[in-house]
Protein backbone atom coordinates (compact mmCIF):
# COMPACT_ATOMS: atom_id res chain seq x y z
CA UNK A 1 0.00 0.00 0.00
CA UNK A 2 3.18 2.44 0.91
CA UNK A 3 4.58 1.57 -2.39
CA UNK A 4 1.13 2.58 -4.51
CA UNK A 5 0.56 5.55 -2.08
CA UNK A 6 3.81 6.62 -3.12
CA UNK A 7 3.97 5.95 -6.98
CA UNK A 8 0.49 7.67 -7.30
CA UNK A 9 1.57 10.52 -5.56
CA UNK A 10 4.98 11.07 -8.05
CA UNK A 11 2.85 10.35 -10.88
CA UNK A 12 0.01 13.37 -9.71
CA UNK A 13 2.90 15.74 -9.28
CA UNK A 14 3.86 15.28 -12.31
CA UNK A 15 0.94 15.64 -13.92
CA UNK A 16 -0.09 18.79 -11.83
CA UNK A 17 3.43 20.30 -12.60
CA UNK A 18 2.75 19.53 -16.46
CA UNK A 19 -0.55 21.08 -16.41
CA UNK A 20 0.50 24.01 -14.13
CA UNK A 21 3.43 24.65 -16.92
CA UNK A 22 0.40 24.34 -19.59
CA UNK A 23 -1.06 27.08 -17.93
CA UNK A 24 1.61 28.94 -16.99
CA UNK A 25 0.12 32.63 -18.10
CA UNK A 26 -3.67 31.99 -17.09
CA UNK A 27 -5.46 33.38 -14.20
CA UNK A 28 -7.65 30.53 -14.80
CA UNK A 29 -9.58 28.54 -11.66
CA UNK A 30 -7.98 25.33 -13.71
CA UNK A 31 -4.72 26.57 -12.80
CA UNK A 32 -5.05 27.20 -8.88
CA UNK A 33 -6.31 23.83 -8.57
CA UNK A 34 -3.47 22.45 -10.66
CA UNK A 35 -1.16 24.27 -8.23
CA UNK A 36 -2.72 23.08 -5.61
CA UNK A 37 -2.65 19.50 -6.82
CA UNK A 38 1.08 20.02 -7.12
CA UNK A 39 1.50 21.08 -3.13
CA UNK A 40 -0.81 18.09 -1.83
CA UNK A 41 1.08 15.94 -3.71
CA UNK A 42 4.41 16.98 -2.84
CA UNK A 43 2.87 16.49 0.62
CA UNK A 44 2.28 13.15 -0.05
CA UNK A 45 5.50 12.14 -1.38
CA UNK A 46 7.40 12.98 1.87
CA UNK A 47 4.70 11.40 3.90
CA UNK A 48 4.27 8.44 1.77
CA UNK A 49 8.52 8.29 1.64
CA UNK A 50 8.84 8.08 5.03
CA UNK A 51 6.03 5.40 5.59
CA UNK A 52 7.71 3.11 2.78
CA UNK A 53 10.83 3.48 4.82
CA UNK A 54 9.20 2.73 7.99
CA UNK A 55 7.78 -0.37 5.89
CA UNK A 56 10.88 -1.47 4.65
CA UNK A 57 12.57 -1.21 8.03
CA UNK A 58 14.99 1.25 6.84
CA UNK A 59 14.29 3.88 9.38
CA UNK A 60 17.24 2.72 11.37
CA UNK A 61 19.67 2.59 9.02
CA UNK A 62 18.89 5.29 6.17
CA UNK A 63 20.54 4.79 2.66
CA UNK A 64 22.60 7.52 0.98
CA UNK A 65 20.43 7.15 -2.27
CA UNK A 66 17.53 7.88 0.19
CA UNK A 67 19.25 11.34 2.01
CA UNK A 68 19.34 12.56 -1.54
CA UNK A 69 16.60 11.70 -2.87
CA UNK A 70 14.87 13.02 0.11
CA UNK A 71 17.14 16.29 -0.27
CA UNK A 72 16.17 16.21 -3.99
CA UNK A 73 12.39 16.20 -3.11
CA UNK A 74 12.36 18.50 -0.80
CA UNK A 75 14.15 20.89 -3.20
CA UNK A 76 12.01 19.91 -5.84
CA UNK A 77 8.91 20.77 -3.19
CA UNK A 78 10.30 24.51 -3.06
CA UNK A 79 10.59 24.80 -6.39
CA UNK A 80 7.11 23.68 -7.01
CA UNK A 81 5.96 26.30 -5.18
CA UNK A 82 7.98 28.92 -6.96
CA UNK A 83 6.25 28.06 -10.44
CA UNK A 84 3.28 28.50 -8.90
CA UNK A 85 3.82 32.44 -8.63
CA UNK A 86 3.81 34.22 -12.19
CA UNK A 87 7.12 36.31 -11.38
CA UNK A 88 8.96 33.27 -11.09
CA UNK A 89 7.13 30.96 -13.44
CA UNK A 90 9.34 30.19 -16.80
CA UNK A 91 10.15 27.58 -19.36
CA UNK A 92 13.46 27.24 -17.50
CA UNK A 93 12.27 26.37 -13.80
CA UNK A 94 9.62 24.05 -14.95
CA UNK A 95 12.00 22.23 -17.22
CA UNK A 96 14.56 22.12 -13.98
CA UNK A 97 11.97 20.97 -12.29
CA UNK A 98 11.14 18.13 -14.53
CA UNK A 99 15.05 16.72 -15.04
CA UNK A 100 15.42 17.10 -10.98
CA UNK A 101 12.28 14.47 -11.00
CA UNK A 102 13.63 12.31 -13.11
CA UNK A 103 16.58 12.34 -11.28
CA UNK A 104 14.93 11.57 -8.06
CA UNK A 105 13.43 8.64 -9.90
CA UNK A 106 16.39 7.26 -11.25
CA UNK A 107 18.02 7.36 -7.95
CA UNK A 108 15.71 5.46 -6.40
CA UNK A 109 15.28 2.73 -8.72
CA UNK A 110 19.22 2.43 -9.29
CA UNK A 111 20.30 2.92 -5.95
CA UNK A 112 23.71 4.48 -6.20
Amino acid sequence: MAKTVHFVSILGVFIATGYSFALMNSESKAKKIADNLQAVFGILIFVSAFWLASVLDLNSNFPRWGKLKTVLWFLLTILGIFSTKKKYASRGLFAVIFILGFLAIGIAVFKP
